[in-house]
């Protein structure tokens, strides 16, 4: 699960003997959990993070503290995370956290075919909750990290990886129906909630849907209007 609002980027963190396997809610503990992550896997989360956003997230040891740097190939920069935009602090745990879920899912799955067992019953689907990831990423990013959900999950042969979105925005959205039109995305995988508040003000829950061209159904009028 992660909140809205993930924890604010910090010059440096104070680098911990306990071992972190997990990031939290906040997303605070990034750096600590990056540094205990093996040079194998550091480099499969660094090729990870290349591919959808062509950057580079390093961990520098300073003393006792350590220091997460955003390294762009492009423009040949390297720079602290507390001197970019906060959507870097934003995005990262997002991503981090998706990309972990799905690594340990794969791990389950090829321990499952090394022991030659095909029924995966006992095994426990993962999810990932997330409120508004959107928050502070340009548009082109809020429309990238559907792109990350959709092929990350595609790896997995059943549903044993799942994400929930509570989200406002219409990039993601949008997004959902392109992929949806050009037959990457199934349309039936896609459930969607919309909460409304009633007239006794408690919350009204009605379900929309894609069809299988990318258009939604039962959408309220006028949901993404001013």
């Amino acid at each position: 699960y992660l909140e809205p609002l993930r924890a604010t980027a910090q010059r440096y963190y104070r680098r911990q003997e306990l071992s972190i396997d997990e990031i939290d809610s906040k997303g605070s503990n990034i750096a600590m959990f990056l540094d205990n992550l093996n040079i194998t896997i550091q480099q499969d989360l660094k090729e990870f993070i290349q591919k959808y956003f062509g950057i580079e997230v390093k961990v520098k040891k300073e003393g006792g503290h350590l220091a997460l740097t955003i390294c762009n190939h492009d423009l040949k920069t390297e720079t602290n995370i507390a001197d970019l935009g906060v959507g870097y602090s934003q995005l990262l745990p997002f991503l981090i956290q998706l990309w972990d879920i799905s690594s340990k899912v794969s791990r389950e799955e090829a321990h499952l075919i090394h022991r030659m067992r095909y029924d995966d019953t006992g095994f426990q689907a993962q999810y990932l909750l997330i409120e508004q990831p959107e928050l502070h990423l340009h548009p082109a990013y809020q429309a990238r990290i559907v792109d990350v959900i959709v092929d990350l999950i595609g790896l997995h042969d059943s549903n044993r990886l799942g994400v929930i979105l509570e989200t406002h925005s219409p990039n993601i959205i949008y997004r959902i129906s392109e992929l949806i039109e050009k037959k990457i995305l199934d349309h039936n995988k896609i459930q969607i909630l919309i909460f409304e508040e009633s007239e006794n003000g408690n919350a009204k829950i009605t379900k929309s849907s894609f069809d299988d061209e990318g258009d939604l159904i039962n959408w309220p009028t006028g949901f993404f209007q001013v």
